[in-house]
């Protein structure tokens, strides 16, 4: 609780390797489930909520920096990314989703657009923070529930086939041990 994290969630295609990394270090790692992880995403992307409103699970805390990208970035322990290394970074052009939220300023936040073009709609509260892993730019912090966001289907989200990265950083605010394992 209070101190930002960076995960990434990988998939190595076509042996499927899925890794979790937290802080730059493989945390999790799983040939099977790469291969049949996520299938085609039909509806919303949704960032800090449970995809299916029955399971009603939310995060409470600060997101900054969220990126997909269609490439394994990662294929093992790795220095943690900046901001400053996006102009050089060799996966822009495979990025399809990158919410900096550097520029937003509004409260609460209603909706965004990425740098692709995405629109990235709130739900709920969620507000700008200028609390950040770095020393500029903002965060979006997701303090109750129903707060998430979501940005609608596209084609680029498509995970069911070749590589792709999920990255993230985050600052939990509330961590329930009966979910930790």
């Amino acid at each position: 609780k209070g101190e930002w994290h960076h995960i990434a969630i990988t998939r190595e295609h076509p042996m499927g390797a899925f890794k979790i990394y937290v802080d730059g270090k493989e945390w999790f790692t799983n040939p099977i489930i790469g291969r049949q992880f996520l299938g085609n995403v039909s509806g919303t992307f949704r960032i800090g909520g449970s995809p299916l409103a029955s399971y009603n699970r939310y995060f409470i805390g600060a997101i900054s920096e969220f990126r997909v990208t269609k490439a394994c970035r990662y294929f093992g322990d790795f220095t943690l990314p900046t901001i400053a290394e996006e102009m050089t970074d060799v996966y822009y052009g495979d990025t399809n989703l990158l919410m900096h939220l550097d520029k937003i300023n509004k409260n609460p936040l209603t909706a965004i657009t990425d740098y692709r073009g995405h629109t990235v709609t709130a739900s709920g509260t969620p507000l700008i923070s200028g609390i950040t892993p770095f020393n500029s730019g903002s965060s979006v912090y997701l303090s109750a529930t129903p707060d998430y966001l979501t940005t609608t289907y596209d084609s680029r989200f498509d995970l069911s086939t070749g590589d792709w990265t999920i990255e993230f950083w985050v600052r939990p605010g509330t961590v329930q041990t009966q979910y930790m394992t």
